[in-house]
């Protein structure tokens, strides 16, 4: 069995998967058609993908006249050489992020030559536009018609890739335009590159001085970050001796090394499941993790508690609670951390990660990892407080009706989105939330 992974990297984990595939002797191969400003690593491209990545780079780079057509032409060409090299080398394809080699018109191609192809999503590239903070900030000026658009754009490219893949890996909160059973990611487990350098480094935060905390948002208006300095600013100023420390735009070996001197890490305030990339490389060192988001209660609803990743997963209103526990309690924070590491190093190593994926490569899928989208109820979204959400639905709806939420084959979820934008339904509690 040849696997190719890619073709882009999301947090380290398709070269971390890649290694847990080789652990077991399965030969696995993983090209990154874009670069990625953390310098993850741990890729295998050969002389043709990095030409793609310097003809994309050229692209982006030439405006709008006939020169960057010129590149696009290139780049079309050569990533059709690319993909007829793959189709005659490899057996699985297990793409990230919706990517494919051809804008997906290569994934019948793919099925007529008996490929196994394998769809892995990590929240924005499935979640729908008006249910994400990141694509639309709360409080930035655009028009509500490039909502509609990308959400029709996303709904289409996921009937397609339903259409021809063998398996989809996704989170209940975000399979609201899936219309298949997928699997459940958390089920799965995520990978990262923090498992090996986690191995040899000093896991425990100094016993003296003030209390270090780590928050590294990628996209800070996204994650949360005004509204994690501000709770910081408040214990600071009730008295807690304390030091955040912030991060963002930088290689990942910078995170590594702040992650080993940290005492605790502050991911984000908006997320809608408890462990994603960043706090999972925290959790491999020890470290507690307090991540904020509406739908705790969910979570518990559909997996035991012994396979829910231990953070501390918490409303964004009790988020300076739960930082300041953190702060004052020693014991807490030390006890956390070593929750946190035995889950990963049970659950989420890389090679058995990679072993439950070859179990959808087989067929040998187990029924409590499969859920059907027609139940998806979750309308809190992802990356902005639940008011934003609001807004946006509403915004979308009173534009071009209900039919624009491009829910219509599930009836349900459609009712709770337009009662959730028309302030009906959907309090703050968590118990709604589920």
């Amino acid at each position: 069995m040849r696997i190719l992974l890619g073709l882009t990297e999301v947090s380290g984990h398709y070269g971390s998967l890649k290694q847990g595939f080789r652990e077991l002797g399965v030969e696995a191969t993983f090209w990154n058609l874009s670069g990625h400003p953390f310098a993850y690593g741990n890729e295998d491209n050969p002389f043709l993908v990095r030409w793609i990545r310097r003809v994309g780079s050229k692209q982006k780079q030439s405006g709008n006249g006939a020169t960057r057509q010129f590149w696009a032409v290139l780049q079309a060409l050569l990533r059709c050489v690319l993909f007829l090299w793959a189709l005659f080398k490899f057996d699985v394809f297990i793409f990230g992020f919706n990517t494919s080699f051809l804008r997906h018109f290569d994934l019948p191609v793919l099925k007529l030559f008996g490929k196994k192809i394998i769809y892995q999503f990590h929240g924005s590239d499935s979640r729908p536009p008006y249910l994400d903070g990141s694509l639309f900030p709360d409080g930035a000026a655009f028009p509500i018609e490039s909502c509609i658009a990308q959400t029709r754009i996303k709904k289409r490219i996921l009937q397609i890739i339903g259409r021809y893949a063998d398996a989809i890996i996704d989170n209940p909160t975000g399979a609201h335009f899936h219309e298949r059973p997928i699997i459940i990611w958390l089920y799965v487990g995520l990978t990262s590159p923090a498992s090996q350098a986690a191995a040899t480094s000093s896991l425990e935060g100094s016993a003296s001085g003030p209390v270090r905390i780590l928050h590294c948002p990628s996209n800070p208006a996204a994650k949360g970050t005004a509204l994690i300095e501000q709770a910081i600013n408040r214990l600071k100023a009730r008295g807690h001796v304390l030091e955040l420390v912030k991060i963002s735009g930088r290689p990942n070996a910078e995170v590594l090394r702040e992650l080993q001197k940290c005492d605790f890490v502050v991911d984000q305030a908006y997320s809608d499941y408890a462990m994603p990339g960043f706090a999972t490389e925290a959790a491999w060192f020890g470290k507690p993790v307090i991540i904020g988001g509406y739908s705790s209660a969910l979570w518990r609803a559909l997996m035991p508690e012994y396979q829910l990743p231990p953070s501390i997963f918490c409303p964004p209103d009790q988020l300076e609670a739960e930082i300041e526990r953190m702060i004052v309690d020693r014991r807490h924070r030390i006890e956390t951390g070593a929750r946190v590491r035995r889950f990963v190093q049970t659950h989420w190593q890389p090679r058995e990660v990679a072993r439950r994926y070859l179990q959808l490569v087989e067929d040998k899928i187990p029924p409590s990892w499969v859920f059907d989208p027609s139940e998806t109820s979750y309308v809190y979204g992802c990356c902005a407080p639940d008011s934003w959400i609001r807004e946006l639905i509403r915004r979308v709806v009173q534009t071009s009706g209900a039919g624009a939420l491009m829910v219509s084959d599930k009836p349900d979820l459609e009712r709770q989105l337009l009662a959730f934008g028309n302030n009906e339904g959907g309090q703050r509690s968590e118990t709604a939330a589920a």
